[in-house]
């Protein structure tokens, strides 16, 4: 049976601080004593999830680990001050701790736009990794206030990457070779797996991102591994999206950015770009239009149409002429609340139709009586509403279809431009038996009726849907 560290720690208190009563407590040893780390996906029975993994002890903390293992990582990767990612945000301690019992954050999708990745070839024998890891980036950009943040993973054959380590730092020059090392772990890596490094300048919300404007043009990465088993070296690619890959910023519904239907359309990229090309098109149309062919860091505004959805794509262009891949988004202009206008709703029973600031469109409906109902027809396979919520709001029954929730409209402070409800169809089923289905198409039509449940105010501000 292993010692447990509340043991060890008693046995040295009971030496160096024991009550006069214990004056023949053994002298602990002098030692360093590390376990590995253990997560669902390398549990045994012989090492359950709930208890250490395999114990190590030495003289001192470097004797753990006293041999190198080096990732030498080749390859351009471009890294922005925005890059938002599914992988920084499961990684959070927070929101892992909640919705993954504090488990090993696990990844099964690419890292996206902005961040960069390289993976070593698969490992000829098993590594088990003590101690820090020391990471070396060379890189040019440009831009201040720069941070450098790492994730490592352990890559599985199937792809699945579980995180073992990570670290930041603070980049003064952004055309240097950056040097730093990680938090620093326990973590046995078998055979045949991949050691990846994903390196961001955007770990939010682990990490506040800067809010100035930078991005670096990274050359490689190499990883020097504290390791048990005798020196080795390993070649590593690149692995992340192309320098020239971009992010087109843009609402998801064009109230999400104001009370208008003019809304800010933005292209970011990396320092390998010299210019963006930008086009859009009503989604599900055939023809582009061109809005900027030579692009830089300003955003355009573009102005849509009640009751349209938008889709924007973007790519850039290097000095040498060379083009990126294509980067997409999507933004609903939504139909405004005002009976008739635009296709829109009717009203049944109690509603005003006031004007307020910051509205979309400067104005709402507001219904306070139990009862009080709106109806109108839209099409598409998906649905928001979007209301004002208040410390005066009530709650209200919202069917779309067949589907059906109640919501609130209450809130301890008064917001604008709020989506109260999201919907999402992919079936339709004509009536009779046997039930016919089939896909929804972009023309089939659904009925939205929202019916005031009492208790406060229902105010109703827009309805996208496409």
């Amino acid at each position: 049976v292993a010692t447990g560290i509340t043991t060890m720690l008693n046995r040295f208190i009971d030496h160096y601080v024991g009550p006069q009563g214990d004056p023949a407590a053994p002298a602990p040893p002098h030692n360093v004593t590390a376990s590995l780390q253990i997560c669902p996906q390398n549990a045994s029975p012989q090492h359950p999830l709930d208890e250490p993994g395999p114990r190590f002890t030495a003289a001192t903390f470097g004797a753990l680990a006293p041999h190198v293992l080096t990732i030498d990582a080749k390859g351009q990767q471009a890294t922005t001050y925005q890059a938002p990612s599914d992988h920084a945000v499961d990684s959070d301690p927070v929101k892992n701790q909640v919705q993954n019992s504090k488990h090993c954050p696990v990844e099964q999708t690419p890292t996206g736009a902005g961040i960069a990745a390289y993976t070593s070839d698969p490992l000829k024998s098993t590594y088990t990794m003590l101690g820090l890891t020391r990471v070396t980036v060379p890189h040019t950009g440009q831009g201040q206030d720069i941070q450098l943040n790492a994730r490592m993973y352990d890559v599985f054959p199937d792809g699945t990457e579980v995180m073992v380590d990570r670290g930041e730092r603070r980049v003064t020059n952004a055309n240097e070779t950056t040097l730093f090392e990680l938090h620093g772990n326990g973590w046995q890596f078998p055979k045949g797996h991949s050691i990846r490094i994903e390196l961001t300048q955007d770990d939010d919300p682990y990490l506040k991102r800067s809010n100035a404007p930078s991005s670096l043009l990274l050359s490689g990465a190499k990883l020097e591994i504290p390791v048990r088993e005798g020196p080795a070296r390993r070649i590593g690619h690149a692995t992340g999206s192309s320098p020239l890959a971009v992010r087109v910023i843009a609402p998801r519904l064009a109230s999400d950015a104001g009370s208008g239907r003019r809304f800010p359309v933005r292209v970011l990229g990396s320092v390998a770009a010299d210019h963006f090309q930008l086009y859009v098109r009503t989604e599900c149309k055939r023809g582009w239009r061109l809005m900027a062919s030579r692009l830089h860091a300003a955003p355009r505004r573009f102005k849509g149409k009640f009751g349209t959805s938008y889709e924007f794509r973007a790519r850039a262009i290097g000095a040498s002429g060379k083009a990126g891949p294509w980067a997409h988004a999507r933004t609903i202009v939504p139909i405004d609340d005002h009976p008739r206008r635009h296709g829109g709703p009717t009203y049944t029973g109690s509603w005003r139709h006031p004007q307020v600031k910051h509205a979309w469109y400067g104005g709402l409906s507001r219904a306070e009586a139990k009862g009080s109902s709106m109806t109108v027809i839209v099409h598409g396979s998906e649905l928001f509403l979007v209301g004002r919520v208040s410390p005066a709001g009530g709650r209200a029954l919202v069917v779309y279809g067949p589907k059906r929730k109640k919501v609130s409209f209450h809130s301890a402070r008064t917001r604008n431009r709020v989506v109260v409800a999201h919907f999402r169809r992919t079936r339709v089923c004509a009536a009779g038996k046997p039930r016919r289905c089939r896909n929804v198409r972009r023309t089939d039509r659904a009925k939205l009726r929202v019916k005031s449940l009492g208790g406060g105010r229902v105010e109703i501000d827009a309805i996208g849907f496409r």
